[in-house]
């Protein structure tokens, strides 16, 4: 068994040649750099986090963005739907006419017959 004493000095990793041994000046410069950088990199970290965390302005963002594509939307709709004069084409009034109508006549229909019901529930008659 051998002691502590007894073993084989390691080489020291941290002691270089002679010949590539930096100058103090260039240690503290490269250390300067290093840690310029790193504040560097700290400070995206930290606007980054900040950014995340300002509720407010990312649902702005994201209104602003769906605003966008809505106005997109018209746009083009608008555009497929107007001649070149502005005027709207006949299959957008045949396509408007016929909405009105498959939302309208249900709602009248209903609205008669409800009423009907009243009246005759108040004279005695039945439908």
């Amino acid at each position: 068994m051998s002691t502590f004493d007894e073993q084989e000095p390691r080489n020291d990793l941290r002691a270089l040649p002679d010949d590539t041994d930096p100058s103090p000046d260039e240690g503290v410069e490269q250390l300067e750099r290093e840690a310029a950088a790193t504040r560097a990199e700290l400070g995206e970290t930290v606007d980054a986090l900040a950014a995340k965390l300002d509720v407010k302005r990312r649902a702005k963002h994201g209104a602003d963005e769906q605003k966008a594509r809505v106005q997109h939307a018209v746009a083009n709709v608008r555009r497929s739907a107007t001649d070149r004069e502005g005027k709207p084409l006949p299959q957008v009034w045949a396509t408007a006419g016929a909405a009105v109508l498959a939302v309208g006549l249900p709602v009248l229909v209903r609205l008669v017959r409800s009423r009907g019901r009243r009246l005759h529930r108040y004279r005695g008659y039945r439908l």
